[in-house]
């Protein structure tokens, strides 16, 4: 593959989900955060609870309240008092769909997500 320098960021894939995926109309979501922001093909959501115990882990599912799907988490970062999360998109159109959306609440469905337990993450 290419060669790159250490400090060299690569625009890395992210996760997508199959076409047809669909979410079930009776699996629970839970409330996690608003849009707090929209840079470079990414959604940006401010977490409203405390990563103190745990945080959500990379792929868990996020969507609207109305169970529009918004996409598979890519990153989480900040501080565990107040996580960030964002989802990323690997194409300008699919991201487009999104821009007007700062302030939407977030939730994530329940049975298609996997939390981290930060006690793991701090030792």
């Amino acid at each position: 593959g290419p060669i790159h320098s250490k400090n060299e960021l690569i625009d890395e894939e992210a996760p997508t989900l199959p076409e047809d995926f669909k979410i079930p109309e009776n699996a629970p979501l839970e409330f996690i955060g608003e849009i707090t922001g929209l840079v470079e093909k990414s959604v940006i959501i401010k977490a409203n609870i405390l990563g103190e115990f745990r945080v959500l882990k990379e792929g868990s599912i996020f969507c609207f309240e109305d169970r529009t799907l918004l996409g598979p988490l890519f990153e989480t970062f900040g501080k565990l008092q107040s996580p960030i999360y964002r989802v990323k998109f690997n194409n300008e159109d699919q991201f487009s769909k999104f821009k007007d959306k700062k302030g939407a609440k977030i939730y994530y469905v329940v049975p298609e997500s996997q939390f981290l337990y930060t006690d793991s993450i701090k030792n």
